[in-house]
């Protein structure tokens, strides 16, 4: 199974939507989090921990080393 992680800021259209769409490929098993701190489901260290492979939505989110979400840095 590769476990994809889709983020975005504040995980309400770009990233669930993501996670929907690619949910049924066989194989894929999804999940969706915002990085801003009032994101309907913030960034989990064990949601990075366990993707294969993070997709981040918009530029803003991908910037490592966030005072607000240290677990999310560059791999």
């Amino acid at each position: 199974m590769h476990h994809v992680l889709f983020v975005c800021g504040w995980n309400l259209l770009r990233s669930p939507a993501a996670e929907h769409l690619f949910a049924q490929w066989p194989g894929i098993e999804t999940a969706a989090a915002g990085t801003s701190h009032d994101a309907d489901c913030v960034v989990p260290a064990e949601l990075v921990d366990r993707a294969d492979t993070i997709l981040v939505m918009e530029p803003r989110s991908s910037r490592p080393g966030r005072p607000d979400q240290p677990q999310v840095q560059a791999r």
